[in-house]
């Protein structure tokens, strides 16, 4: 399976960034604290199966409803197993 790694904001509300490799994402976001983008100071920082990824957007697209409250239904999410 296709791992992406996201960057959620600390509240779990939304997702930030988005890469294909785990080194791809750290990069981003020193690049982005260098310039002059805001990021939060603070991010959780998930590996997810692609089509996992999907799903979740759609879902968080379709119902407004946050990054959190989406994975609460998938058990273990997030807690590396």
């Amino acid at each position: 399976m296709v791992k992406r790694y996201v960057a959620v904001d600390l509240r779990r509300q939304r997702i930030l960034l988005e890469a294909t490799t785990h080194a791809e994402l750290n990069k981003i976001i020193l690049d982005r604290m260098d310039s002059s983008d805001q990021l939060p100071q603070a991010m959780w920082l998930y590996k997810i199966d692609e089509e996992l990824l999907i799903q979740i957007k759609s879902e968080m697209k379709n119902s407004s409803k946050t990054f959190g409250f989406v994975t609460l239904k998938y058990k273990n999410f997030g807690e590396g197993k």
